[in-house]
């Protein structure tokens, strides 16, 4: 008689553990997929890094008379020898609201498509005496 009142439990069994199984595997894939886009994310955040950083070192070699050609305010081209597409390198240069005679305040701004984050960079002052 214990057979039969024991008959289709391990077929529910195997059901209920598939089932489990597969609710596991699913939120798995989801935490995975999720870490590839915020991997891909970061590597897009530290490549715009190093283009502002590349910018504003080329232009902190800028000699002053070079500053005072381009006719502050003045948006500044890429200065770079590469492309940095599909990023978009934009730099403002102003006279220092501090010293408007004596430095220049420049802002990067690099933006990118995927997320539209726009990461800002600024390089306080430039001294036009040196």
């Amino acid at each position: 008689m214990r057979g039969h009142s024991q008959r289709g439990y391990l077929l529910v069994e195997v059901i209920v553990a598939t089932l489990i199984f597969s609710m596991m595997a699913l939120g798995a894939a989801g935490l995975f997929s999720r870490s590839l886009a915020t991997i891909n994310d970061t590597r897009q955040y530290t490549v715009a890094t190093a283009l502002a950083q590349k910018q504003l070192e080329m232009l902190k070699g800028w000699p002053p008379n070079q500053w005072k050609s381009v006719g502050l305010p003045a948006i500044i081209p890429w200065q770079g020898s590469d492309n940095p597409a599909p990023f978009v390198v934009l730099t403002d240069a102003m006279l220092c609201p501090e010293d408007p005679v004596n430095l220049v305040q420049v802002t990067v701004t690099v933006s990118w498509s995927g997320n539209s984050m726009v990461m800002s960079a600024h390089y306080p002052q430039i001294d036009l005496e040196k």
